[in-house]
């Protein structure tokens, strides 16, 4: 399995697929987060708090339409919230799951080897 080199190359591959709801082309990218995604870390063996926030979570991307990103009534972000959304179109585990299997590497993989280097300087707080 090869992984990207940089963030950048991963929001490539990333952006390059259809949204995982709609199958739409040219999805934003929602950054995954909340129980779902902080459960699954747990069972990779990791204490996820504070783990999956961008920054620590540049891997963890899911291509959706803006209308299920961002979408007042609708979208995950600013929207019907991570509860109610997953309720509707699925936990974001199991759509990293997928994006996972669609781009050829695993997205918690990723995670977990970008989560254990330090931070690069931009993600820092000062």
């Amino acid at each position: 399995m090869t992984f990207p080199k940089s963030i950048e190359a991963h929001r490539k591959n990333v952006g390059r697929l259809d949204c995982v709801i709609s199958g739409r082309p040219n999805p934003t990218l929602h950054h995954a987060q909340g129980p779902s995604i902080n459960e699954r870390l747990r069972t990779l063996g990791f204490d996820s708090k504070g783990m999956s926030m961008r920054g620590n979570g540049e891997a963890l991307l899911i291509p959706l339409d803006a209308e299920y990103h961002t979408q007042p009534g609708l979208g995950i972000d600013m929207g019907i919230g991570r509860a109610t959304w997953e309720a509707r179109f699925g936990a974001q585990a199991d759509l990293i799951d997928e994006v996972s299997s669609l781009v050829g590497y695993s997205l918690w993989d990723l995670h977990v080897l970008w989560y254990s280097r330090p931070l690069p300087k931009i993600f820092r707080r000062k």
